[in-house]
């Protein structure tokens, strides 16, 4: 049996860094939403898939939120394994 995980990739085109890679991780990816100023990232954890995790980032400050609680975009890898 096989499953599939959409696992993220935030890259900025314009220098062409990756700013956010969850590739290789246990988080899939439930849905994107992007306005000006951020990108929000709705995440579940595999293979529990049960509790969605609302990540937003803003690329342009380095910063982001995890369930509300802020973080560094750097640190959103570590936070998100810290809470589960």
């Amino acid at each position: 049996m096989s499953h599939w995980i959409y696992a993220p990739v935030l890259i900025d085109t314009e220098s062409h860094t990756k700013v956010l890679d969850l590739i290789g991780n246990i988080w899939d990816l439930r849905s994107a939403t992007e306005s000006t100023d951020s990108i929000t990232l709705m995440l579940a954890r595999y293979p529990d898939g049960g509790k969605e995790y609302e990540v937003r980032l803003y690329p342009t400050k380095g910063e982001a939120c995890i369930n509300g609680k802020p973080t560094k975009i750097s640190s959103v890898v570590e936070s998100l394994d810290a809470i589960v």
